[in-house]
This record gives structure tokens, C-alpha cells and sequence, in this order.
């Protein structure tokens, strides 16, 4: 069996071999004819390969050339956008510089239009007080120069008297010694007798000028009194006053001293006496004193005119202070 087995083996392999080989031989043949076919596929493919690849090399070109354009388009660009950062920083930098200045000189023009509408209201109302003040002027000048015309033909009219007077004490002198001793006593002057001072007034208020009746006041007074002597006269004053907080009437005694006699004679006063409230007369009366200096200057013999100052206090609920001017015509008899 075995043997058989053998037999049978050995004349399988042969047909195997020889199947084997026809199928490679024909497989060879097949392979010959498709490797032809496919040298001629590839030989057309390979022409197709080398057009596309010709052409591939142009749309590169082309591209490359292109895209060289662009890269350097691209370089321009962006160098040109640096520098227009580099001036848009330096322009914002202005402008904000600009602003900030601009935002300093609205200020400082606010500043000079304050400045100057306070500087030229002040000029009109110096403008306004200068036209015044020339008004006032013009008019105390009329006034001193028909002061000074009367005053001349004063001058005049004493030193006519005077020369009169000189020869009639020549004529006197030569007629007897009574005669002179008569006019000794002539020649001593009798100033005794009544005078009348009237005068306006005005004061302002110092320090605490807050409570009522301390701020200023203005008025009118008059006094009437004796004339005791060349230096001495006394009298009793009355008048109005209008202060800030209402009407009030002095009451009070005047004693005066005045100096030797010259162009411009000066004295002293003292007057002391009592207000009274005419809106509240039923509340005490307010005391006060008010002394203080000035000047006379006579017009002729009964009238002058005299100029003074003093320190006015007076005691109601506080007392207050004030420095008064008055100005007044005096007539002696």
C-alpha cells in the first residue's frame, strides 16, 4: 500500500511541474503583451506628464513672479503702514498736546475776559468819579475865586479903614493926652456879645459797625451862644442827625477855644451832650462827646466860615465811635 502510495506520488509531482511551467509560460506571455501595451500607455502618460509638467513650471513661473509682486507690494505696504503708525502716534501725541494747550489758554482767556471786565468796570466808575471830582472842582474853584475877590475887596476895605483909622489916632494922638487915653480904650476891642454857628455834619463808624446807629450818620446842627472874650465862647447846639437805623436830635453844650487871630485861625472844641431817638422817644436818651479841632476863616467882621474834625462817641445799648467833619457859617454880632 505504501509502495502504491509511493507510485502514485511520484507521477503527480511531474504533472505538477509541468502545469506549473505551462502557467508560467503563459503567464509570461500575458505579461509580455500587457507590458507592451502598458510601455506605450506610459510613453503617452510620460508626453502628458512632460506637457503638464512644462506647463506646471510656467503657472509656477508665472505664480512665483506674481507672488514675488505681491511680497514685495506687501513689503511696501507694510513699511508704509509703520511709517504712517510711527506718524499717527506722532500726530495723536500733537493733537493731545494741542488739546491740553488749547484746554490752558480757554482757561487763561476765561481768566483775562474776568479780568478784564472787572478791570474796565472799575475804569468807569474811576472815569465817573473823576468826571465828579472835576465837577466838584470847577465848582469849589468859582467859589475860592469869588472867596478871594471878597476877601480882596475886604483887604481893601481894612486897609482903607486902617489908613483912616491911622490918622484919625494921628489927630487924636496930637490933640491931648485925654484923647489918647480915650484912645487907648477904643483901640481895645469889645468882642463880648451873641453868635450863632451853624454847621452841617457827616461821620463814618469805627470799628464794630454792626449794631444799629454805629455805621455813619449826617446832619445839621446849630448853636447859639456868647462870645466871652477874643479866645473863649460857649453855647447850646441842636439839631438832626439821620444815621442808619434813624433819625436823632442832639441836644448839647458847645465850649470852643480859639487862637490867636491870622488868615486861617484854629481852634479847639468840646461839645458833651444828650440824643434823642424820634422814632422811640420813649426809651433813655443816648449820651455823647465829641471833641476835636479845625480852622476859621472870616469872610468880614460878623461872618466866617469854619471847617472842623473830632472823635464822636456815644453810649446807647454799645457804645460806638465815629470821626465826624462839620463845616459851618458863623455870625458874631
Amino acid at each position: 500500500m505504501e509502495e502504491d502510495s509511493k507510485k502514485k506520488n511520484r507521477a503527480i509531482v511531474p504533472l505538477i511541474l509541468l502545469s506549473g511551467g505551462i502557467l508560467l509560460a503563459g503567464g509570461l506571455i500575458v505579461l509580455a503583451l500587457m507590458n507592451s501595451k502598458k510601455n506605450d500607455q506610459v510613453k503617452t502618460l510620460e508626453q502628458k506628464l512632460t506637457g503638464t509638467e512644462i506647463n506646471y513650471n510656467r503657472e509656477r513661473d508665472s505664480l512665483l513672479k506674481v507672488l514675488k509682486e505681491v511680497t514685495d507690494r506687501y513689503n511696501i505696504v507694510t513699511a508704509e503702514n509703520v511709517t504712517l503708525s510711527d506718524n499717527l502716534s506722532k500726530e495723536q501725541t500733537r493733537n493731545n498736546r494741542l488739546a491740553y494747550n488749547n484746554n490752558a489758554y480757554a482757561t487763561r482767556e476765561k481768566k483775562y475776559k474776568y479780568d478784564y471786565e472787572a478791570l474796565k468796570k472799575t475804569l468807569d466808575e474811576n472815569n465817573a468819579e473823576k468826571e465828579t471830582l472835576v465837577s466838584e472842582a470847577g465848582s469849589l474853584r468859582s467859589e475860592i475865586e469869588h472867596l478871594q475877590a471878597q476877601i480882596a475887596d475886604l483887604d481893601k476895605h481894612n486897609s482903607e479903614q486902617s489908613a483912616v483909622i491911622s490918622d484919625q489916632v494921628a489927630m487924636m494922638q496930637s490933640d491931648s493926652s485925654a484923647r489918647a487915653s480915650l484912645l487907648d480904650s477904643l483901640r481895645r476891642e469889645d468882642v463880648a456879645g451873641y453868635f450863632n454857628n451853624t454847621e452841617l455834619t457827616g461821620a463814618f463808624g469805627l470799628r464794630d459797625i454792626s449794631v444799629p446807629y454805629s455805621r455813619y450818620y449826617w446832619g445839621i446842627t446849630t448853636i447859639n451862644g456868647y462870645v466871652i472874650n477874643n479866645h473863649f465862647l460857649t453855647g447850646i447846639g441842636v439839631g438832626l442827625s439821620y444815621y442808619d437805623a434813624g433819625w436823632m436830635a442832639p441836644l448839647y453844650l458847645d465850649v470852643r477855644y480859639t487862637f490867636n487871630k491870622r488868615k486861617f485861625t484854629p481852634y479847639i472844641f468840646g461839645d458833651s451832650g444828650v440824643l434823642f431817638d424820634l422814632e422811640k422817644l420813649e426809651q433813655p436818651s443816648c449820651l455823647f462827646v465829641n471833641p476835636g479841632f479845625g480852622v476859621y476863616r472870616s469872610i468880614n467882621d460878623h461872618l466866617s466860615l469854619n471847617m472842623g474834625t473830632g472823635l464822636f462817641v456815644q453810649r446807647l445799648d454799645e457804645r460806638s465811635s465815629f470821626i465826624n467833619i462839620k463845616l459851618g457859617l458863623m455870625f458874631k454880632k
